[in-house]
């Protein structure tokens, strides 16, 4: 702010100095200022009875006098009585006296008159151009003053930034008030922090894991008894997150079971959270593939998650890698029902923001392969179990649009042939993957069977995964 007006300390001293130096100049001038006023008044009046009668200047005749004389009065009062020739006959020739017919003053004629009689000045305004001079010089040093003051800002008000950071250090970090000391600025948050402040007394140590679709999620410790859990907040605080978020909590609340990722609390003050069971790893951070016995351990667990979930009248429709969590113990849980809907009497809520590799055609395309329901995550638990058994999705491709054609229009290709070591399980996985419902398997008990009766009757090992 200080730099608009320079150095004032040396702005100041030039205006005093010029100020001064027009004061001396209407010193010096005022003087001539005054006789060239009487000078002009007793050249423009002469004898008509009318203008300024002054005492103390006499006023010479209109027609040059040879020489006055002067004549004493016995008041030792000198009065000009100049010998004139003829008067003019069109003006008379009146003498400056003073009421009483004598002069009050005593008048060199030295002063105003010269050898022939004529005015010292030329009679004719000769001083006008510095009469004319010195009200512009008044005028113009009036607007420096002004302007001066104008640009100078009000002492009691001003406000300059730190010395201490220098003069480009921001005002936001540190503004220094005169006269009232030093206000800090607000502590420096961190470069990412998205954890609510609302939250403080239930949580510490928060730490930022990740973010779907309209959630963040922390690993956080709980104040009260020191658990580590996982939080959910949601990313905007707008009507549709609120709502989408309130729709996960009322389907993930009904839903306790070993394979299906727990809710500790919910609720929406004060601000919307969830608390859950926390697991450090996904399936997205396993090295696949798995083995054929470590993948159909994981599938089994999943299986077993969504038959519960089925049962109480949910289905999840976005089964992937990221939402398969893994607890210490190597069990699969289920997280995210973000996407869930019911299936009480076809009531079902459509929530987009699924992913195309692992959607059900369904999905994309509802006016030709019908509604959602139980056997849209059979058609996804087919593509995860592809993608256990091979590393890759059945269906991929460059882009969104190369993904829907691929799943829409083309032939699951079959396991064994894409990398799974094992072609036990090609028929159950192509099974999964039909595009019309009603050629898939219609339940996930049915499912789970067809599985066993693959592995011949024998239960998968453990020991992989």
């Amino acid at each position: 702010m200080n730099k608009t007006f320079g150095a004032p300390a040396l702005r100041k001293p030039a205006i005093r100095v010029l100020c001064i130096a027009l004061i001396l100049l209407l010193l010096v001038a005022s003087p001539v200022m005054a006789k060239t006023d009487d000078e002009k008044l007793e050249k423009i009046w002469p004898g008509q009875g009318v203008g300024p009668a002054r005492a103390d200047t006499p006023v010479p005749t209109t027609e040059p006098t040879v020489e006055p004389t002067v004549e004493q009065t016995p008041d030792d009062t000198a009065v000009a009585t100049p010998e004139t020739t003829s008067p003019s006959p069109s003006a008379p020739t009146p003498t400056a006296t003073s009421a009483g017919g004598v002069a009050d003053e005593t008048v060199e004629p030295a002063d105003t008159v010269d050898a022939e009689g004529t005015s010292a000045t030329n009679g004719d305004g000769g001083n006008s151009p510095l009469l004319l001079l010195i009200p512009a010089v008044l005028i113009i040093a009036a607007g420096v003053i002004i302007a001066a003051r104008r640009r100078e800002p009000p002492r009691d008000s001003l406000i300059e930034p730190p010395t201490a950071g220098g003069e480009d250090t921001p005002a936001s970090v540190r503004t220094i008030v005169q006269g009232t000391g030093s206000i800090p600025a607000s502590p420096v948050q961190p470069a990412y922090s998205g954890f609510p402040e609302p939250l403080a007394s239930k949580y510490r140590n928060a730490e930022y894991l990740g973010q779907g679709g309209i959630a963040r999620v922390y690993r956080a410790e709980r104040i009260s008894d020191g658990r580590v859990v996982a939080v959910k907040i949601p990313i905007v605080p707008d009507e549709q997150t609120g709502t989408h978020f309130m729709r996960e909590i009322r389907f993930w609340e009904r839903l306790h079971h070993p394979n299906i990722l727990a809710i500790y609390a919910a609720n929406i003050l004060p601000v919307p959270y969830v608390e859950m069971e926390y697991t450090p790893h996904s399936l997205k951070d396993c090295q696949l593939p798995l083995s054929p016995e470590g993948a159909v351990r994981v599938v089994r667990g999943i299986a077993a998650g969504l038959s519960f979930a089925h049962e109480t009248g949910v289905i999840h429709r976005d089964i992937k890698p990221e939402n398969i969590l893994c607890a210490g113990d190597r069990t699969p849980k289920i997280t995210d029902w973000g996407l869930g809907s019911v299936t009480d009497g076809g009531h079902r809520t459509q929530v987009g923001g699924f992913s195309p590799g692992y959607a059900a055609p369904e999905q994309l395309r509802p006016s030709v392969y019908g509604n959602e329901d139980v056997r849209t995550d059979l058609y996804q638990l087919g593509v995860l179990f592809f993608e256990l058994m091979t590393g890759t999705p059945p269906f991929v491709g460059a882009g969104f649009g190369e993904v829907t054609l691929a799943v829409l229009n083309d032939s699951a290709p079959l396991p064994s042939e894409s990398g799974a070591p094992t072609d036990v399980y090609d028929a159950v996985i192509l099974r999964c993957l039909e595009k019309e419902k009603e050629k898939r398997f219609f339940s996930v008990e049915d499912f789970c069977d067809a599985l066993l009766e693959a592995a011949g009757d024998t239960p998968p090992h453990p020991e992989d995964g």
